[in-house]
């Protein structure tokens, strides 16, 4: 074999049947931290985490003011508070929707446990290819399931009151804002994406909770001080702290699934 030939052969196992050239699979490639990574990987969760904490008392007085907005216009018996937090040795205020909440009564005990127990045996109806949203509805009704009998057994007792329950999950994302460049940092910032897509993917997450988050809990404090204490469980479970890990993740998903530099075989 000639050299001619063999640098043809070489040339041509990149080439797929269709002409196309084949590309390394994602599980292949290999990380290289240059220089300009490692120096993303510093700065840019440093300057993010710097903007949120120098814009704090603006983001918990837009959240106050979302809250006031929706407890005016809902017409509910309350008023936005606010509770002192400790963010790494820092007092902060933490607003949160002050509305009065009531442990449920006998008949909606009765009437969550009847709704529950019929609904749990309709699931079983559902077709196959629902299968991923039978499994939520079924976790759902378990915990509403559990939150029946807890206040059977204690019907004048809740484990938490609407107020503490507020302030916890506010805290929880105003500290998961913090650590999303941090968890960035380990999962995409490693990866050699410029540095534009970088900052924008991360600011957008931000943006994303920076509004959200007192919307979300807003709709929690209106279900439970409207209706009652036994859906705390099951929001804060399904539609709380897992659904903002979750959307995290949605984010996250969505800026790997750009396209980025391709690597041949």
């Amino acid at each position: 074999m000639t050299a001619k030939q063999s640098s043809l052969i070489w040339a041509n196992r990149h080439i797929g049947a269709k002409g196309t050239i084949i590309h390394m699979h994602r599980a292949l490639r290999k990380l290289e931290l240059t220089p300009s990574i490692i120096l993303t990987m510093i700065l840019l969760p440093i300057l993010c985490d710097g903007i949120l904490w120098i814009n704090l008392p603006a983001i918990t007085g837009l959240w106050a003011s979302i809250f006031d907005y929706w407890i005016t216009n809902l017409n509910l018996d309350g008023d936005v508070s606010y509770a002192t937090i400790k963010l790494l040795r820092h007092k902060i205020l933490m607003p949160y929707p002050d509305l009065i909440a009531i442990t449920p009564q006998h008949v909606t005990i009765w009437l969550n446990l009847i709704i529950v127990l019929l609904l749990f045996a309709l699931s079983e109806l559902l077709p196959k290819r629902w299968l991923p949203f039978n499994y939520l509805l079924k976790a759902g009704l378990i915990i509403q399931l559990s939150a029946s009998l807890y206040f059977f057994l204690s019907p004048n007792h809740a484990p938490h009151d609407l107020g503490s329950y507020l302030v916890g999950v506010m805290t929880f994302g105003m500290y998961l804002m913090f650590f999303i460049p941090i968890f960035l940092t380990l999962v995409y910032y490693i990866f050699d994406i410029s540095f534009w897509r970088k900052c924008i993917v991360t600011f957008l997450t931000l943006g994303y909770f920076l509004i959200a988050l007192p919307f979300q809990y807003m709709l929690h404090a209106y279900i439970i001080s409207e209706y009652s204490m036994i859906f705390m469980p099951v929001l804060y479970v399904l539609f709380g702290v897992l659904l903002d890990t979750l959307m995290f993740v949605c984010w996250y998903s969505w800026a790997m699934s750009w396209n980025g530099k391709e690597y041949v075989v």
